[in-house]
């Protein structure tokens, strides 16, 4: 959709409003369509996000809310000019949706950063790959392939980088040491939730109080609690993440048989069967 305009016409061409919100918001349109437009003089680009705004943005406006829903926030287009502007001069490629008040925007040599909503960035360190903010932290990645969360103030969760991380669930996070590649996790403190780290192939984040863990010799599962406790004595050839009854699915090693598990670590049948759903 924004490839076509090479300049500024009298008469903005229809735009397609459901492309436009794959292409995720009108902000995004007026920052991508000043970025090709290179040809426009820094003395018009007020005027021409003015106008862009008033031709394209309020005249669609009713269109999109019916057929893509109300998803467009207001646009102060006073402050859209001044992120413009800055936006131009800095280089900047993209910038993705806002959440918890940040959005995503991405360097012309492919680094990421985040921005605030008064055009701020929020980190003097830019990075090669980041998670968008989900309860107050985003995951990301440094040029050394080393992990880590920040906060919406801009700190590191932990003095320590890691080899790789998990998003946060039910207060905790699965972290891999960069040295050691064992497990633990970490909570929203910065503490580890256990004194020991776990060698295993791998453990997944917390889901109804139990992670998923494979084990490194035979990779074999099994589920372990928030004490470090496992909840079989049997280990599978895989286990499903509980549901919202508490229950799982168990693929027994050897056979491949299968039976549905508690949150108790209760098998449900005596019978093991070919297929469960």
């Amino acid at each position: 959709v924004i490839g076509k305009y090479n300049k500024l016409e009298n008469k903005i061409p229809a735009l397609d409003s459901c492309e436009l919100n794959n292409f995720l918001s009108m902000k995004n349109f007026l920052f991508t369509y000043i970025e090709i437009n290179n040809e426009i003089p820094a003395e018009n680009l007020s005027s021409t996000i003015r106008e862009l705004f008033l031709n394209v943005y309020q005249n669609k406006k009713n269109q999109w809310d019916s057929q893509c829903g109300s998803i467009y926030e207001e646009i102060d287009i006073d402050k859209t000019i001044k992120k413009v502007e800055w936006w131009k001069n800095d280089g900047v490629l993209e910038l993705l949706d806002y959440r918890d008040g940040f959005a995503l925007i991405r360097r012309g040599d492919m680094l990421y950063n985040f921005i605030d909503k008064d055009g701020k960035i929020l980190s003097i360190e830019w990075f090669t790959h980041c998670k968008e903010f989900k309860d107050g932290f985003a995951r990301v990645l440094r040029k050394d392939e080393l992990y880590n969360f920040i906060d919406t103030n801009g700190n590191f969760l932990s003095n320590e980088w890691f080899n790789f991380v998990f998003e946060f669930n039910e207060g905790y996070a699965v972290v891999r040491n960069e040295h050691s590649m064992l497990y633990n996790f970490i909570d929203k403190n910065g503490k580890y939730l256990f004194d020991k780290w776990f060698d295993c192939a791998f453990i997944s984040n917390f889901e109804k109080g139990f992670a998923r863990v494979q084990r490194t010799e035979d990779e074999l599962w099994n589920f372990m609690d928030k004490e470090g406790n496992y909840l079989s004595n049997e280990w599978f050839d895989y286990v499903t993440n509980f549901d919202n009854n508490g229950i799982a699915i168990v693929t027994r090693a050897g056979n491949l048989t299968n039976n549905f598990i508690t949150t108790y670590g209760v098998l449900l049948s005596d019978v093991w069967f070919k297929n469960v759903y």
